[in-house]
């Protein structure tokens, strides 16, 4: 049977030591809470707040580059002014009351995961009513056939 010889003032060190770990991860996390609940500029998210909204196309659909494609944001609630829609590096304002829609062309020099973020602005001029997010996964036509490495542009 194996016997536990630590002495009791180590066992309280680790003890305390515990304790703090736990405590400052507590206290950590009320801090942040707090902050965040009483800036009114905190930004919640659809999905932190009791209202839902759609943001179409559905993440991760398949586009090409190129394509003509139409985003859509349907929010929940009154006293919208406008929706802010922030896609790749562009950003557009649609104002109210609605429909919430921009056409975007996806980039011909762009492949991979293109970040869609709608968010609806409240009367008050703050982003509280609710934001969105959502992908576009833009993937060029053709197969790849070839790839070229030159020892001039590779770092080992």
């Amino acid at each position: 049977m194996h016997r536990n010889n630590l002495p009791l003032y180590y066992k309280v060190i680790i003890i305390a030591i515990l304790l703090a770990i736990i405590l400052s991860g507590v206290v950590g996390y009320l801090y942040v809470h707090s902050k965040h609940t009483k800036n009114s500029h905190y930004l919640k998210t659809s999905s932190q707040t009791q209202q839902q909204a759609t943001l179409l196309p559905s993440p991760g659909t398949i586009v090409r580059p190129g394509q003509a494609v139409q985003i859509e944001f349907f929010p929940q609630g009154d006293g919208l002014t406008e929706v802010m829609f922030f896609i790749h590096h562009d950003m557009k304002i649609v104002p109210a009351p609605g429909p919430y829609v921009v056409n975007i062309t996806v980039p011909d020099d762009f492949t991979g995961k293109l970040q869609i973020r709608a968010v609806a602005v409240n009367s008050d001029g703050t982003k509280e009513g609710m934001a969105t997010d959502s992908f576009l996964i833009v993937k060029p036509e053709g197969t790849l056939k070839s790839i070229t490495l030159s020892p001039n542009a590779s770092f080992l």
